[in-house]
């Protein structure tokens, strides 16, 4: 049943690929985009409330609250309570953000044509290619991947579960630890949320799933949570696929990250 309900996608998709998919299904994507996630927070010094696009220069700052900033759909920032960042620039090749005080939990997925991201303290600055991390003015700590780190003119190559603190690099201490596994949950929820978000810009096909299958959205919803603990290879079903719109390539990537960050969880 799983295969055929993401089978059924992709057919979809197929079918109407030849001229009209790309006009009916093609997938937008946002620059930047906030989500405000808890408590105060402010663009520019105003005080905003709602979810919002985002432009380059902006400065984005929490104060007792948490937000979340998506840069190309490929690129997901946690503030955490106490942070200010300013979106230095959007290029799509590689965006650059600035990070003067608190402490933010960077995702990088190559969804979107992005191959790279910096961001930047007071005096370091943390390049990626696709890995997870934790960055404050004083440290580094390393989730997935690997980061480039550079700290007052010395550089670091940090991998998965260390840290660079105050120039020493060492392994994960059990409280990082602790951070680390929460991170992997607070960024499986955002990926839900934005992966439905680009479900919901195509509600014909969706119409047409639930017609198909006789599915409500509770339905749907638990299918997908299903397919998320990695029960189905996401990989095999896109091979099947002569045309590939570029919101299957969005929702394949989106569920594959979360497969990967749901098995990291089940071995800690």
């Amino acid at each position: 049943m799983l295969k055929k309900i993401l089978g059924s996608i992709l057919f979809i998709f197929i079918l109407i690929a030849g001229g009209i998919a790309y006009s009916l299904f093609s997938s937008s994507t946002e620059a930047a985009q906030l989500h405000i996630e808890s408590g105060t927070v402010t663009v520019n010094g105003n005080t905003v409330t709602n979810d919002q696009t985002l432009s380059s220069k902006d400065v984005i700052e929490t104060t007792n609250g948490k937000a979340t900033v998506i840069l190309h759909d490929s690129i997901i920032i946690s503030l955490e309570p106490n942070t200010k960042i300013t979106l230095d620039s959007l290029t799509r090749k590689n965006p650059v953000v600035s990070q003067p005080t608190g402490t933010t939990w960077n995702t990088f997925m190559k969804l979107t044509g992005v191959d790279g991201f910096d961001i930047k303290t007071s005096n370091s600055i943390a390049s990626v290619r696709g890995t997870g991390f934790q960055l404050t003015d004083k440290k580094v700590l390393t989730a997935d991947g690997t980061v480039t780190y550079n700290d007052a003119g010395k550089t670091f190559t940090v991998t998965e579960m260390t840290a660079v603190e105050q120039g020493l690099q060492r392994p994960a201490n059990n409280e990082e630890k602790t951070s680390v596994k929460n991170y992997y949950r607070q960024t499986v929820n955002e990926l839900k949320r934005m992966r439905k978000t680009e479900m919901n810009k195509h509600q014909f096909l969706m119409r047409m799933i639930k017609t198909q299958y006789g599915m409500s959205d509770d339905m749907i919803n638990k299918k997908m949570d299903e397919i998320d603990t990695g029960t189905i290879n996401v990989d095999d079903i896109m091979r099947q696929a002569p045309v590939t719109p570029a919101s299957l390539n969005k929702l394949a990537m989106m569920t594959k990250e979360i497969q990967n960050l749901n098995q990291k969880l089940a071995r800690m």
